[in-house]
């Protein structure tokens, strides 16, 4: 007997912009347009000790900064002083990248499910003879930094390889 789910990708999306604030203090925000069900938003940090030393990633969520505005279909907000604890212990920082991930439809936002639920093998599954669930998304990663056109308007800076 084969195990197996059927998943819908969603439509591609633009390129998220990043919005870099000078000031330290206030936040940073990323800007999503078309995307219907926002599936992760993360601010991924890369660290190395030496750099010969084997590096490390950590991605910390942002998908419950999100808001809908009248100009953007998502707007995120990224305060990097929250960030600071979790950075505390993480080797010094080279690269910094934002990912951003569409959900396909039937998308369950698994953060909103009692824990209970999810654990049971009838709780929440799209597998045929098995258990678990499959979702389908896009994904974009940015670099974590504003870019601007010729003319200093905020534009998406190119596309970089996901950091998983």
């Amino acid at each position: 007997m084969r195990s197996y789910a059927e998943v819908t990708l969603p439509p591609d999306f633009p390129t998220p912009v990043v919005k870099i604030d000078e000031n330290s203090r206030a936040p940073d925000f990323v800007y999503v347009d078309g995307v219907e069900d926002l599936a992760d938003v993360q601010a991924v940090y890369y660290g190395r000790s030496l750099p010969a030393s084997k590096g490390r990633i950590l991605g910390i969520g942002h998908r419950q900064d999100t808001v809908n505005t009248a100009i953007h279909d998502f707007r995120i907000s990224i305060n990097t002083e929250e960030h600071e604890t979790a950075l505390s212990t993480f080797p010094p920082v080279y690269k910094r990248q934002v990912y951003v991930a569409a959900a396909g439809p039937g998308f369950h936002d698994f953060g909103a499910i009692n824990e209970n639920v999810t654990a049971l093998p009838e709780g929440v599954s799209n597998v045929t003879n098995g258990v678990g669930y499959l979702a389908g998304i896009v994904s974009k990663t940015v670099p974590y930094k504003s870019c601007y056109d010729e003319d200093d308007v905020l534009v998406p800076c190119p596309l970089e390889p996901a950091p998983w």
